[in-house]
C-alpha cells in the first residue's frame, strides 16, 4: 500500500516501501469509535436503541528515511515539516491499492515528531505524523458521473440529407457500491423550465422553479454541511439561487445499492441537460 498527502498548496509526498519516506506503519484507517444514543423509561428493561454516529477518524503514520550526513537529514525533515504545516489548513490523505484510491480530508492534529533510531542505524530517522480527519468517510478519489436527458440511439435513413431520430435517456440506473449513502452534485443546463431530478428508489425529489436559458448552468450540492444552489449564466456571472429550490425537495443522497434517476422539466425542452457526479463513501481501507 501507499500513502499520498496532498496539502492545500498541492504540494505532495508519497510513502511507501520504495519511495525516499518509507512507510512502516498506519494506524486508524479502518477503525472507527461509535456513539449510539439510546433512552430508557421507568420500569423499562434495557433501553430503546436511537441513533448512533461516527467519531472524527484519528490517522497515525510511521514513517522512517536514510540521510547520507546532517545537511541531507535536516533537508529531509524540513520537507515534512514543511508538507504538513496545521497553517494550511486541510490536505488530502490518499491510499492507493491495486486496483483502487481512495482519499480522505484531514488536518495535522501535532506537528510531525521526529526521533533518530540508533538500535537500527545512526543514519535513520523515523517520523511520527498524526492526522484527524473529522469526516471520516473514504471516499474514492476519481469523481464518477453520469448525463441524463442526452440523446441516444436511433434510427437513419438514406435520404438526400442524413436524417438521425435519436430519443432522450430520461432515466438513468446508478449503482452506489460504496459503504454508506453518497452526496450528489446536480448541474441542470438550459434550456429548461422548472427542472427535476427524482431517485425513484427512494422517492425523493429536486425541484427549481426556475427557467433556465440557453447558456444556463445550475449546480446543487447535497453533501451535508455543503448544501448550496449556485445558478451560473452564460458570460459566467455566478449567483445564489437556493430560493428558487421547490420547498418540497429534498436534497438527497445516493443509497446503498440501486438507484433509478428520473430527469424531467415542464417544457419538456428539446436542448435540457443534467449532470449527476458522485463519488462512492467508505468506512475504511
Amino acid at each position: 500500500m501507499q500513502m499520498t498527502y496532498i496539502n492545500s498548496n498541492n504540494e505532495q509526498i508519497d510513502f511507501s516501501l520504495d519511495s525516499e519516506y518509507l512507510l512502516i506503519d498506519v494506524q486508524g484507517v479502518s477503525g472507527l469509535n461509535l456513539n449510539i444514543e439510546a433512552q430508557k423509561a421507568p420500569l423499562q428493561d434495557g433501553q430503546t436503541y436511537l441513533f448512533n454516529t461516527l467519531d472524527s477518524r484519528l490517522i497515525t503514520l510511521t514513517v522512517a528515511f536514510v540521510y547520507e550526513d546532517d545537511n541531507d537529514k535536516y533537508f529531509k525533515r524540513d520537507r515534512l515539516l514543511k508538507m504538513f504545516n496545521p497553517k494550511l489548513g486541510q490536505g488530502v490523505l490518499q491510499a492507493d491499492f491495486l486496483h483502487y484510491t481512495r482519499e480522505v480530508d484531514c488536518i495535522v492534529s501535532g506537528m510531525p515528531d521526529f526521533h533518530v533510531a540508533p538500535e537500527d542505524s545512526d543514519t535513520l530517522c523515523k517520523v511520527q505524523i498524526n492526522l484527524i480527519a473529522h469526516d471520516p468517510y473514504w471516499r474514492d478519489a476519481r469523481q464518477r458521473e453520469i448525463e441524463m436527458a442526452s440523446y441516444s440511439g436511433g434510427l437513419s435513413f438514406p435520404l438526400l440529407l442524413p436524417m438521425n431520430f435519436r430519443v432522450k435517456e430520461k432515466s438513468k440506473k446508478i449503482y452506489n457500491d460504496g459503504h454508506v449513502d453518497a452526496p450528489v452534485t446536480i448541474e441542470f443546463f438550459g434550456p429548461a423550465v422548472n427542472p427535476t431530478v427524482t431517485n425513484e428508489t427512494t422517492g425523493e425529489y429536486i425541484k427549481v422553479n426556475k427557467t433556465l436559458v440557453d447558456g444556463d448552468k445550475l449546480v446543487i450540492t447535497t453533501g451535508f454541511g455543503n448544501k448550496a444552489v449556485r445558478l451560473i449564466d452564460g458570460a459566467g456571472a455566478e449567483s445564489n439561487a437556493f430560493h428558487y429550490v421547490d420547498l418540497q425537495s429534498t436534497f438527497f443522497d445516493l443509497a446503498t445499492g440501486l438507484n433509478e434517476l428520473n430527469f424531467d422539466d415542464d417544457n419538456d425542452s428539446a436542448g435540457a441537460n443534467v449532470k449527476i457526479k458522485w463519488k462512492n463513501r467508505y468506512l475504511g481501507v
